[in-house]
């Protein structure tokens, strides 16, 4: 049995809510560079990609074409 871990892609929607797709057999930068793919094909669909494993959120990757909503002071 292979026990190489697991890293899930959770997509962050403009609405809030959240996809995922699971990966074995692939390494941090094929989940990053998947991650970029996703946020710049969606078109601002999606706010964030966390990149995560069996032990929580490796990294969080921001859509750049998503504005930050800044609040009032």
């Amino acid at each position: 049995m292979d026990t190489e871990p697991t890293i899930t892609l959770h997509y962050v929607r403009k609405d809030g809510k959240r996809e995922r797709t699971k990966f074995a057999h692939h390494t941090l930068s094929e989940a990053r560079e998947l991650a970029q793919w996703v946020l710049n094909v969606g078109n601002g669909f999606y706010t964030e990609v966390d990149i995560c494993n069996e032990d929580g959120t490796i990294e969080r990757i921001q859509n750049p074409a998503v504005p930050v909503e800044v609040g009032a002071n």
